[in-house]
């Protein structure tokens, strides 16, 4: 995580060209985490995928006969 270590009312006193240089470097700095954290995203969820049992077929029990019983 980055941290600008600026209160706000000093990034208001800040120069144009400055802000500007400020958000920019911070703007790219966001898109690359996002495409680190995909990239992360995709491996765990390629080897999640390989490691998943396969599925198993719906067995169904066999029904119980029908008993009566005697009344008392």
């Amino acid at each position: 995580m980055h941290h600008l270590r600026l209160q706000p009312t000093e990034i208001e006193g800040l120069p144009y060209y400055e802000y500007h240089y400020i958000v920019k470097e911070l703007s790219d700095m966001l898109k690359e985490q996002q495409k680190g954290q995909k990239a992360e995203e995709e491996q765990y969820s390629d080897v999640s995928n390989s490691m998943k049992a396969p599925k198993m077929p719906n067995i169904k029990a066999p029904k119980m006969p029908g008993i009566k019983m005697p009344k008392l």
